[in-house]
C-alpha cells in the first residue's frame, strides 16, 4: 500500500512539473513575441532581441502584431538548417487564395493564445538554424525577407495593401540619396559672344542712363556730345550785311525784310547791271522815294547804299502795311507769290540774325549772342528747367533759331521741353535727340495749345508747313505731329499735344 501511494505522489508530481515547464515555455515565447525588444516575422519566426538590434529591419512597426493562427490543421513546416537563405515556396494560383487571414487587415490579435502550445513549437529556433536572422550577402533586398507560407500579402500582384519592394511604406524607409561621393558633371561655360552680341551689350550698359539718377536728359548731355557739325548756311558777305543794315536803320523797314527782297532780287550778287536790291523800282518811285544812302550829297540809281536806302523807305511809306508794300514793289502777276516769299524770308532772317548771317551757327560768338537773345524775348516762354540748358549752352542754335522763327510767324511760343525734364531714351529705345540738346517740343502757338487743335488750316498744320520751307541747311530730322507731309515730317498718335522738332549734325548724334 505504501508503494502504492509512493508511486501515486511520484505520478503526481511529475504531472505538475510538465505542466509548469509547459506554462513556463509559453511565457517565455509570449514575451518574446509582445516584449519592446523582440518580434515575431509574418513567417512565425521569432527574433531575439540581440538579432533586432543587429538588424533592424528584421523587426518593423507593425511586426508586433502576430498573426491568428492558421485553420488549417497542417502548420507550415520550418526551414532546413542549411547556410543558404531558406527557400521560397511557390505562391499559391491567384484564383485560389491561401486560407490565412491577412495578417494586415485584421490587426486586432496582438497576443497568441497561450493554451496553444502547438504553433510555438513548430517555429522554435534553434543555434544552428540562422538563415531566417541573417540574410546571405547575396540577397539584395534584405528589408523583405521571403516568407516561408505563400500568403496574400506577398503573393500575387501588388496592390494598394501590398507594397512592392521599390515602393517605400510606413515600415520600409525610403531610400535616400546619397550626399556623398556623388560625381556632377561641371556645368558648361557659356560660348564666346560674336560682335554682335557685345555691340548690343554695350548698348544695355548705356541703358543705366535710363534708371535713377540717370532719367534726366540733362545729366546725359553733360556726360555725352554728339559729334559732326551744323550743316553749312548761305553766308552774305560782311560789307554787303553791312550795307542792308545801314540803309534800313531809321527807316522803319527791318533789315531782315530788306534782306529778303535783296535775296529774291538777285541772290545777293552785284551784277554789272545793278546793285543787290532796288532794281524793281520805277522811274516815278524813284523821283518820289529816292534816299541818299552814301552821304555824298546826291541819290543816283548807281550807287549801291542810295538804291538799298531808297528800297527802305519805299517799303516803309508806300503802304501801310508790309504785305501791300512788298506787293506795290512786286509789281506784276506773282506780285502776292513774291510778297508771300519776302515776308516768310524775313521772319527766317531776323531768327538767324545779320551775325549768324555772315559767321554761320557753328560760330561761338554767335551762339552764345543767340542764348543771350532767346532768353531775352518775350514772346518765346520758356520752362525753368529749358532756361537753364540755353544758360549752360547745351542747346543747338538751330532749335533757337526756330523757335523765334516760329515766334515771329504765331507772335508767340510755348516750349514745354528741351533736355531738362525729359527721358533719355523714346518711347522705342533709342536715345532721344533731346538727350543732345538737338530737339525741342512746343506746346502752344500763339496762345493756343497743340492739344486739340491740330486741324487742318490750324496753326499746327501751318507750322508744320513753314518749319519744312526753311532753307535746307534748317531742315530738321524730325518733325513729329498728327500730320504728314512728307520731309522730316511723321506722324505719332502721343504727340497729340505738342510739335517735336529735331535736328542732327552731319555725322548724326553718337557716343564719344
Amino acid at each position: 500500500m505504501r508503494k502504492l501511494q509512493r508511486h501515486r505522489r511520484s505520478l503526481t508530481w511529475l504531472a505538475s512539473l510538465s505542466v509548469a515547464a509547459v506554462v513556463a515555455t509559453a511565457g517565455a515565447t509570449a514575451v518574446l513575441a509582445e516584449g519592446p525588444e523582440g518580434c515575431t516575422t509574418p513567417a512565425g519566426t521569432v527574433v531575439t532581441a540581440e538579432q533586432a538590434a543587429a538588424d533592424p529591419t528584421l523587426c518593423p512597426a507593425d511586426a508586433g502584431a502576430a498573426p491568428a493562427p492558421a485553420p488549417a490543421p497542417d502548420p507550415a513546416p520550418a526551414p532546413e538548417p542549411t547556410p543558404d537563405p531558406a527557400p521560397t515556396p511557390d505562391p499559391a494560383p491567384t484564383t485560389d487564395p491561401a486560407p490565412v487571414d491577412p495578417a494586415p487587415t485584421d490587426p486586432a490579435p496582438t497576443t497568441p493564445a497561450p493554451t496553444d502550445p502547438a504553433p510555438i513549437t513548430a517555429v522554435e529556433p534553434t543555434t544552428a538554424d540562422p538563415a531566417p536572422t541573417t540574410p546571405a550577402p547575396s540577397d539584395p533586398a534584405p528589408t523583405t525577407p521571403a516568407p516561408a507560407d505563400p500568403a496574400p500579402t506577398t503573393g500575387g500582384e501588388p496592390t494598394a495593401k501590398q507594397p512592392t519592394a521599390t515602393q517605400p511604406t510606413a515600415t520600409q524607409p525610403a531610400p535616400t540619396r546619397p550626399t556623398r561621393g556623388t560625381h556632377r558633371p561641371a556645368a558648361p561655360k557659356p560660348p564666346k559672344a560674336d560682335p554682335a552680341t557685345e555691340q548690343a551689350n554695350e548698348v544695355l550698359k548705356a541703358k543705366r542712363f535710363q534708371s535713377a539718377p540717370f532719367r534726366d536728359a540733362r545729366l546725359f548731355r553733360e556726360q555725352f556730345t554728339p559729334t559732326g557739325r551744323i550743316p553749312a548756311q548761305p553766308q552774305m558777305p560782311e560789307a554787303d550785311a553791312q550795307l542792308l543794315a545801314d540803309a534800313a536803320k531809321g527807316t522803319g523797314t527791318s533789315w531782315a525784310t530788306l534782306t529778303a527782297v535783296a535775296w529774291l532780287e538777285s541772290r545777293w550778287s552785284d551784277p554789272s547791271a545793278g546793285g543787290i536790291v532796288g532794281r524793281r523800282l520805277t522811274p516815278a518811285a524813284w523821283a518820289a522815294y529816292g534816299t541818299d544812302g552814301d552821304g555824298d550829297g546826291r541819290v543816283t540809281r548807281s550807287s549801291r547804299a542810295d538804291q538799298a536806302r531808297t528800297v527802305a523807305v519805299f517799303l516803309a511809306e508806300a503802304r501801310s502795311r508790309d504785305r501791300a508794300a512788298l506787293e506795290a514793289y512786286f509789281s506784276g502777276t506773282k506780285r502776292e507769290v513774291m510778297a508771300e516769299r519776302a515776308l516768310f524770308l524775313a521772319d527766317y532772317y531776323d531768327a538767324l540774325g545779320k551775325d549768324a548771317l555772315v559767321n554761320g551757327l557753328d560760330d561761338p560768338e554767335v551762339r552764345a549772342a543767340l542764348e543771350e537773345r532767346t532768353l531775352a524775348d518775350d514772346t518765346i516762354e520758356i520752362y525753368d528747367g529749358g532756361r537753364s540748358d540755353i544758360e549752360a549752352g547745351l542747346i543747338d542754335p538751330r532749335s533757337l533759331v526756330t523757335l523765334r522763327f516760329l515766334a515771329n510767324r504765331f507772335d508767340s511760343v510755348t516750349v514745354s521741353s528741351m533736355i531738362s525734364g525729359h527721358g533719355v531714351y523714346t518711347a522705342s529705345g533709342n536715345v532721344s535727340l533731346h538727350s543732345y540738346g538737338q530737339a525741342i517740343d512746343i506746346a502752344a502757338l500763339g496762345g493756343e495749345s497743340i492739344l486739340g487743335n491740330q486741324q487742318r488750316g490750324g496753326k499746327t498744320w501751318h507750322a508744320v508747313q513753314d518749319v519744312l520751307l526753311l532753307p535746307k541747311s534748317m531742315q530738321p530730322a524730325e518733325l513729329i505731329t498728327l500730320w504728314d507731309m512728307g520731309g522730316a515730317s511723321f506722324a505719332l498718335a502721343d504727340h497729340h499735344d505738342h510739335i517735336h522738332i529735331g535736328f542732327k549734325t552731319e555725322a548724326g548724334p553718337q557716343l564719344p
